[in-house]
């Protein structure tokens, strides 16, 4: 993939080649097994084996050679904007499958998905409470199944848009290991917890609340 778009000599026709003027597809979706771990390899924008967006909702929703998600899906999203991608988690919702998301406040691209996620009792939320909102949430990852034999992490520098699916050059790697899955569910947990689930697009976490009297 490097040596693709890598500017070289004239000589070389295939080199400084990007998006999707790129041709090598054999780049694209690649298992690779590091220590025993599990990983598939992805590369945006190409279409063999099969673009990087029908991978992630395959993880998602499943598939003959693939299992879906059973129990929970948490993610942190710069730039969310990918109908599909939201269709599967809604698929997986109404299987039961908890959803929880925090995404970047900056990203306009995200408000549709926010809202259409939230009225299907998905809880999203923005990173809009006052220590992080000057700053962009630009994690992109998804946790499927965490403390489970089917635990996985889709990371990468992919975010969940049809630009990066189809016009930025973008990689994805989809982890299969219980033990990576436990650390991004951590770092998801201290983001959510910190942004907090009663934020909307256009009104900030409350920050401090005080219910007088009180019967708790």
């Amino acid at each position: 993939e490097f040596n693709e778009m890598f500017p070289r000599p004239s000589t070389t026709t295939t080199a400084g080649v990007f998006g999707s003027h790129k041709t090598l597809i054999t780049n694209n979706g690649k298992t690779e097994y590091i220590n025993g771990v599990k990983v598939k390899i992805y590369f945006s924008p190409y279409s063999s084996p099969m673009r990087t967006n029908t991978a992630i909702i395959n993880e998602i929703k499943g598939n003959n050679q693939i299992t879906g998600a059973q129990d929970k899906i948490n993610f942190c999203h710069f730039s969310f904007s990918s109908d599909d991608i939201r269709e599967s988690l809604l698929f997986a919702m109404q299987k039961g499958v908890s959803v929880c998301g925090v995404l970047d406040m900056t990203s306009a691209d995200n408000n549709e998905e926010y809202v259409a996620l939230r009225a299907a009792g998905a809880a999203v939320s923005f990173n809009t409470n006052v220590k992080s909102v000057t700053y962009k949430l630009h994690h992109k990852f998804a946790v499927i199944d965490p403390f489970t034999a089917k635990a996985r992490v889709i990371t990468g520098s992919h975010n969940w848009s049809e630009s990066a699916n189809e016009q930025n050059d973008e990689n994805t790697v989809i982890i299969y290991s219980t033990g990576i899955a436990k650390l991004f569910y951590e770092e998801f947990q201290r983001l959510y917890s910190r942004a907090g689930p009663v934020t909307t697009y256009s009104k900030k976490a409350i920050e401090n609340v005080a219910v007088y009297p009180s019967p708790a």
